[in-house]
C-alpha cells in the first residue's frame, strides 16, 4: 500500500525516469526524456505490469508501445488473465510514450481497485485513473498488479522469462499455458499409438475460498506425489486444476482417482477418458465436459466419479 502522498489521483502524471547508458554519465532522476538524447533507445524506460497475486502471478507484460492496452480474461485481451472473478473485458490501461500511465474500468463484475482502497466506477464522463510508477492495483478479489517503468530491455527480458515459465508459484502444479500445450501435444498423438486413450481427472480442491495459500499448496502437493510419472497437473483456476494422463483407461483412472482421494479427501475428481478415436476433443471442450459432471457429483455428494467423454450427451 501507498500512503496518501502517492495514491493515484486525476491530472497527477508519472515521474519520468532517465537510466544512464555509462555510469560517468549518471544524472539525477526528474529530468524530461526529450533534454536527455543520449539516453540509448534500448534504454528508454517503458512500463511494466507484474501479476503479484492470484493465479496468474508471475505473469509479465511490456508495455512496447503507446495506446490502448486491454485486461481481461478475453484470450484476445494484450493482458489476457485467467482467475474466474475477472471479466472477459476487465479493465485497461492508456499509456502515452514520454507522459502517463493511466487506468480505467470497462464495468467489469468485481471491480477494479487501487492501492486507496478506492473502487473505479465506469462513468463515460469521469477522467481515467492516472498510476504513478510504483503503484498496484487489483482486479476482482485476488488478482494484484504492480506498474513500473523499468528499462527497455529490462522490460523485455522480464517478459520473455514470464513466458517461459512453467510453475504456478502458489501452488506448485504446471501454470495453464503449459498444460493447455501438454494437452494439445498428447491430443496430436492420440490414435498414432495402442493406447485406449488419454485421460483428464478435473480436480475441485477442498480448501475453502480464502483460505491461506499455504493450505491451498499443501493439499496440491499431496496430490502430486501420488501421480505416476507420466501424468502432469495444471492450474486451471483459482481453485480448479487438471491432472493429464497420457496413457490410460476408465480402470487406470479410477485408480488415479483414489489414489488422489487418499490424499485430498476433500477434494471431488471427475476423471475422463478420451479414446483414441476423439482427436476432436479440444481441453476447453473436456473441461466443460467435465464442469458439468463435477456439478452433479456435488449434487449427489460423491467424491469422483470416472467416465468417456460423450461430447453430444443428452
Amino acid at each position: 500500500m501507498t500512503d496518501s502522498s502517492q495514491r493515484p489521483r486525476k491530472g497527477a502524471t508519472i515521474t519520468e525516469i532517465v537510466i544512464p547508458v555509462r555510469g560517468d554519465e549518471a544524472t539525477s532522476t526528474g529530468t524530461p526524456l526529450s533534454d536527455r538524447r543520449w539516453v540509448a533507445s534500448n534504454s528508454r524506460p517503458i512500463p511494466l505490469l507484474r501479476v503479484t497475486g492470484g493465479v496468474d502471478q508471475g505473469l509479465a507484460i511490456a508495455i512496447k508501445s503507446s495506446g490502448i492496452v486491454t485486461l481481461g480474461r478475453d484470450p484476445g485481451s494484450q493482458v489476457a488473465l485467467t482467475a474466474e472473478d475477472i471479466s472477459r473485458n476487465h479493465a485497461r490501461l492508456d499509456w502515452q510514450e514520454g507522459g502517463q500511465l493511466t487506468l480505467r474500468d470497462l464495468g467489469s463484475s468485481n471491480g477494479t481497485w487501487i492501492s486507496s482502497g478506492d473502487r473505479l466506477e465506469k462513468d463515460e464522463d469521469d477522467e481515467d485513473c492516472v498510476l504513478p510508477p510504483g503503484e498496484t492495483f487489483r482486479l476482482g478479489a485476488e488478482t494484484f498488479i504492480a506498474v513500473n517503468l523499468v528499462p527497455h530491455d529490462e522490460a523485455l527480458a522480464a517478459e520473455k522469462a514470464s513466458a517461459s515459465r512453467s510453475e504456478d508459484p502458489e501452488t506448485g502444479a504446471i501454470t495453464l499455458k503449459v498444460f493447455q500445450e501438454s494437452y494439445a501435444r498428447e491430443l496430436s498423438f492420440l490414435g498414432r499409438q495402442t493406447q485406449a486413450g488419454m485421460g483428464f481427472v478435473a480436480v475441485a480442491l477442498g480448501t475453502a475460498a480464502g483460505s491461506a495459500t499455504e493450505e491451498l499448496r499443501a493439499e496440491v502437493q499431496a496430490i502430486l506425489k501420488t501421480l505416476r510419472r507420466d501424468s502432469i497437473m495444471g492450474r486451471l483456476s483459482s481453485r480448479s486444476f487438471g491432472i493429464l494422463v497420457r496413457d490410460g483407461d476408465v480402470m487406470a483412472l479410477q485408480k488415479i482417482c483414489d489414489r488422489c482421494m487418499g490424499a485430498a479427501p476433500r477434494a471431488r475428481f471427475v476423471g475422463v477418458l478420451v479414446p483414441s478415436k476423439r482427436q476432436d476433443a479440444s481441453l476447453a471442450k473436456v473441461a466443460e465436459f467435465a464442469a458439468l459432471e463435477m456439478e452433479s457429483l456435488i449434487r449427489k455428494n460423491l467424491a469422483s466419479v470416472v467416465l468417456e467423454y460423450r461430447p453430444n450427451r443428452p
